[in-house]
């Protein structure tokens, strides 16, 4: 039980983290790309 809530909360997290990364790039992508122009 312990195992599962531990294994959850780390596959919550890395999606997350992963989320708020992609949002960020995407941000900075369109930044630079918009800036050139």
């Amino acid at each position: 039980m312990k195992i599962a809530t531990i294994e959850q909360t780390l596959n919550y997290l890395m999606e997350y983290e992963q989320g708020k990364l992609h949002e960020e790039f995407n941000r900075e992508r369109e930044r630079i790309h918009y800036g050139r122009k």
